[in-house]
């Protein structure tokens, strides 16, 4: 039950829904008790876009998302949000997305 998969460097459900789901063994035909629980963003993406850029590509995946009552999922890194690291930028991504909820 603790299988998640999207890209790990680019917007998008990798399986195309937001939905969880149980796994299918193609080679065996049977549908498995593994279940999958896709994410849209990796935090990788951020070196892809500028913060507002980002901004606004979660809020509109994220307004899709809720339009069908799916589930919004991101994966982050410790390193994220580390005083290290330029954690501004996922500090304040987070609070966008848990204001979108």
């Amino acid at each position: 039950n603790d299988y998640s998969m999207g890209y790990p460097d680019d917007l998008g459900f990798r399986a195309g829904t937001s939905f969880s789901y149980l796994f299918y063994d193609i080679n065996l035909e049977i549908t498995s008790p593994l279940k999958i629980h896709p994410y849209i963003f990796n935090s990788n993406v951020g070196k892809k876009y500028g913060s507002e850029e980002l901004k606004k590509e979660i809020a509109k995946i994220h307004e899709r998302v809720k339009e069908v009552d799916g589930t919004f999922r991101a994966i982050f890194k410790n390193e994220d949000f580390s005083e290290y690291y330029n954690n501004k930028r996922y500090y304040s991504l987070l609070k966008q997305i848990h204001e979108i909820e």
